[in-house]
């Protein structure tokens, strides 16, 4: 698979710190983000010191922490209202993750990757860096990736075939013939399976979101850390179905 090259290393890098803030740790100062991401001390504090002055961070004096800033929710904000994301979007996923105790996610299709545009966590582990909101996956490895790959047109999927795809886990389907054939049959059955696909011990299962006649671009999908037996898919797909049908409503609502 293609990697790309940023062009500005400096801004990418500097960038790169707002993923620490996670549901892990909401603040760091500058030695601890200095550590974890290897760049000087004095880098870090002079990018912070950039980002608090545009709202992206905010300082916290009492221990000189820093936490993200309202300027950054705000920038969600924009993106979530350009694209026409409903706050009860989020609701639908939360009713997902309760009844199920499952992690539940709206996927939105971005060339060979799938962004979460909203998580409702379950559960969580230490090593897991997909569980929110902004995370970017390979199509090939998940599977709200699979369900959307299979509605993306005959050229883009062709594309995506061609190139080499990278191995999460002993389990990740990385031969073309076989991710072709499973695609297949994931829109044939209107759902998909990706079992530790990404991560060794999380199973995902996805539905596509259909909004319209226009490209499938949305999915909804759910992660477990066991195997979804029959009797649980069949109950499961069902909710997500119909929760795929209201979420697809409210994009048709907010675009009118």
């Amino acid at each position: 698979m293609k990697d790309k090259v940023p062009k500005v290393t400096s801004l990418y890098k500097a960038l790169n710190l707002l993923k620490y803030f996670d549901h892990g740790q909401k603040d760091f100062g500058v030695s601890e983000l200095a550590e974890k991401s290897g760049l000087p001390k004095s880098t870090v504090h002079n990018i912070l010191q950039t980002f608090e002055c545009c709202g992206f961070v905010t300082q916290n004096y009492s221990n000189n922490k820093y936490s993200i800033g309202i300027a950054a929710v705000d920038l969600f904000g924009q993106y979530r209202a350009s694209h026409h994301i409903d706050y009860r979007a989020s609701l639908c996923l939360r009713e997902m993750s309760e009844a199920f105790k499952v992690n539940a996610y709206l996927g939105l299709k971005q060339g060979e990757d799938v962004v979460y545009l909203c998580a409702e966590t379950y559960h969580r582990r230490k090593d897991d860096e997909i569980n929110r909101i902004g995370a970017r996956i390979p199509l090939h490895c998940t599977a709200v990736g699979k369900i959307l790959l299979g509605y993306s047109g005959i050229e883009e999927r062709t594309a995506y075939y061609s190139q080499p795809l990278r191995s999460y886990t002993p389990y990740t389907i990385t031969d073309m013939n076989d991710l072709r054939q499973e695609v297949e049959e994931d829109v044939y059955r209107g759902y998909a399976l990706s079992e530790q696909g990404l991560m060794e011990g999380v199973y995902s299962l996805a539905v596509p979101v259909i909004v319209g006649v226009e490209p499938v671009m949305y999915g909804i999908e759910v992660s477990a850390l066991k195997p979804f037996g029959d009797y649980d898919l069949k109950e499961i797909l069902g909710f997500m179905r119909d929760k795929s049908r209201i979420i697809a409503g409210y994009f048709v609502g907010s675009s009118t």
